[in-house]
């Protein structure tokens, strides 16, 4: 009875991790043009990193905000949405939500987002200098997805990629 509640209890600690992406490791890409960082993130094994899996390794990993920090510049992710401007929390499961300012002032460093419409395109990421040494992630609509700048993209492996393409031969 022992081993069965303690396989119980793994297997809930495996759901817990997988449903808030806990589990998920984000890397974060060099600077490069837009197509060969798109190659890059989107490479066999690999994909482009959603939003949520950013705000979910963000809100629980202090070496992973301190990457994102150091790497002084946008991240470009995957969402596929609109984004409304403004402040907002951020959730440990990856999701987010608008908040008023008196909400938010009283929010921690790792729940502190703020969102910035551009218009349509790639969405991009950073973690920048709110107030003093207080950080907060920065999301924001990039018209320009295709510009001649470089970029840092982020990406997840995804195991399911080569399971899908040897699947198909």
């Amino acid at each position: 009875m022992r081993d069965f509640t303690h396989y119980l209890v793994s297997m809930n600690k495996t759901a817990n991790a997988v449903k808030t992406n806990s589990s998920t490791k984000v890397h974060i890409s060099d600077q490069m043009d837009f197509s060969s960082g798109i190659q890059l993130a989107n490479r066999k094994g690999f994909r482009l990193a959603t939003l949520n899996e950013v705000i979910s390794r963000y809100t629980h990993d202090s070496d992973f905000r301190k990457e994102l920090d150091e790497s002084k510049g946008w991240a470009v992710v995957d969402y596929n949405s609109t984004l409304k401007e403004g402040n907002c929390e951020l959730f440990e499961n990856g999701t987010f939500k608008p908040v008023r300012d008196n909400a938010y002032d009283k929010l921690p460093g790792s729940k502190r987002g703020h969102i910035y419409d551009n218009g349509p395109g790639h969405v991009i990421v950073c973690c920048a200098e709110f107030i003093g040494n207080d950080r907060r992630l920065e999301i924001s609509t990039n018209p320009k997805s295709h510009a001649p700048i470089p970029m840092r993209f982020a990406y997840v492996e995804d195991r399911q990629k080569p399971l899908m393409a040897a699947a198909r031969r």
